[in-house]
């Protein structure tokens, strides 16, 4: 397996096919992103409220490095917690991110902020709300201000993200439409940008990503959202959209590989791939394709990745095969059937992504322990963050376990709050477990480590009709 470089290297084989002589030129991917060392362990902290703290739209992205940067080592860390908001971040951000030493930090917050209960049609006349509105926004260009020149003193590089967006326009969901909020977090946004300038960080602007595919939407179907039934966090769909910016608005690489077979000229040129043993036997083409990287598994987001072009824009894998005599070709891989081509669209290629094939499958089955480590960190490891950095911080003041324990059921105690409630139930269980939870995140991190460092060679045949 190649190693990730800053250059583009070209290596060039020649090779004795039975009576002819066949030039293989084995291009590497040109590597330009300054976000990546692929000589060390790559940390990544994704610091936010409980969008961040459910950890899907980072863990598409992790995915997404994981596949397209196999040879590179990655670490990452979930710093969401339900409920937070910029002014309370900063009092974590030493025990809870900084700890990590991470070398990217992204920050999102607004959604709390804002003070949701002071919007909604009933109170747009309200003076006394539009007040605390204000105020509201103030305190937060205040906190952010404040978290993000802590965390710029740091070597850490810094992603601020814009906040997501609040469902305000559809009228058919079942919870209460706190009109205005979206409007508020526009508002969020505008301090985001202004605060990227002032500190010369990176920005992904969800906010203008998602309001403008949910305006899109909803012209055609006015009940649509992209955001989830609660107007508050999104779902699969909408976290996909997520990550999707983040993958597009830092310029990470949208080419997996390109493969460019020309029989006629007797010359395979690949890029971030090989090629080898390409042979014509009776009426097909056979070769071994060995990929230096995989697609993103778009099969579970095919919708959503058609609205955002994903595969064109940002998962190529591209094959092109000319010199074919005229008729129609079926494609295999690893005996399973792509479909059928003509010799004219193999000549012009085509984006394997757009297919199901063996190696989203492949993908696949990483995407599959990402999730299964996404639900531990995210359904259990980040309820101690909530509980101690955000429910009851005067737990970590505690001289002892059981000190701490008597903390936390005073606290509940005053609290008729049934999701609470069974949020430090969760606490409880998970601390009793909390070495075995540990090791199953390390086994399912040697699991993905070990399917992306030994990617299979695939068997590729081309049978004339």
């Amino acid at each position: 397996m190649k190693k990730a470089t800053c250059f583009l290297a070209t290596i060039i084989w020649f090779v004795l096919l039975g009576s002819c002589d066949i030039q293989y030129e084995y291009h590497e991917r040109e590597y330009n992103q300054e976000l990546i060392n692929p000589e060390k362990t790559n940390t990544y902290a994704f610091l936010g409220n409980s969008i961040t703290h459910n950890g899907r739209y980072h863990s598409y992205f992790e995915l997404f490095l994981l596949t397209r940067y196999p040879d590179v080592d990655f670490k990452f860390i979930n710093a969401g917690v339900a409920g937070d908001q910029a002014g309370i971040a900063l009092s974590r951000l030493q025990d809870d991110v900084l700890v990590h030493n991470p070398d990217l930090i992204t920050v999102m917050f607004g959604m709390n902020d804002i003070g949701r209960n002071l919007y909604g049609k009933d109170n747009l006349l309200s003076d006394s709300l539009e007040k605390r509105r204000q105020e509201n926004l103030s305190n937060y260009q205040i906190n952010m201000d404040s978290l993000i020149r802590v965390i710029s003193a740091t070597e850490a590089h810094v992603v601020l993200f814009t906040p997501s967006i609040y469902e305000q326009n559809a009228e058919n969901l079942s919870v209460p439409n706190f009109y205005g909020c979206n409007d508020a977090l526009g508002k969020c946004a505008d301090m985001v940008k202004e605060l990227k300038r002032k500190y010369d960080t990176y920005l992904v602007d969800q906010f203008s990503v998602m309001d403008s595919l949910n305006n899109l939407l909803q012209r055609k179907y006015p009940d649509t959202t992209i955001v989830g039934p609660d107007r508050v966090h999104p779902q699969d769909q909408g976290h996909f959209i997520m990550a999707t910016s983040i993958i597009n608005q830092l310029d990470f690489t949208p080419v997996v590989a390109t493969l460019d077979i020309d029989l006629s000229k007797k010359r395979v040129k690949c890029v971030n791939g090989q090629i080898f043993n390409l042979e014509e036997v009776e009426n097909e083409i056979r070769f071994t394709y060995q990929p230096y990287a995989l697609p993103f598994p778009i099969i579970q987001f095919q919708q959503t990745g058609e609205l955002l072009s994903f595969n064109n824009e940002l998962n190529r894998e591209f094959l092109t095969v000319k010199g074919l005599p005229y008729g129609d070709y079926r494609l295999m891989i690893d005996s399973m059937e792509i479909s059928v081509f003509n010799n004219q669209e193999l000549k012009e290629g085509f984006n394997l992504s757009d297919f199901i094939t063996p190696q989203q499958n492949y993908a696949l089955e990483i995407a599959r322990l990402v999730e299964q480590k996404r639900e531990i960190i995210s359904g259990k490891l980040r309820n101690i963050a909530f509980i101690e950095f955000f429910f009851a911080p005067k737990m970590r003041q505690a001289s002892n376990e059981k000190e701490a324990l008597e903390i936390l059921d005073e606290k509940i105690k005053q609290i008729d709050n049934q999701w609470l409630k069974d949020q430090v139930k969760i606490y409880k269980e998970v601390k009793k477990k909390l070495p075995d939870l540990e090791n199953e995140v390390g086994n399912l991190h040697n699991q993905i480590s070990q399917m992306r460092k030994n990617l299979p060679e695939f068997e590729v045949i081309l049978e004339k009709q």
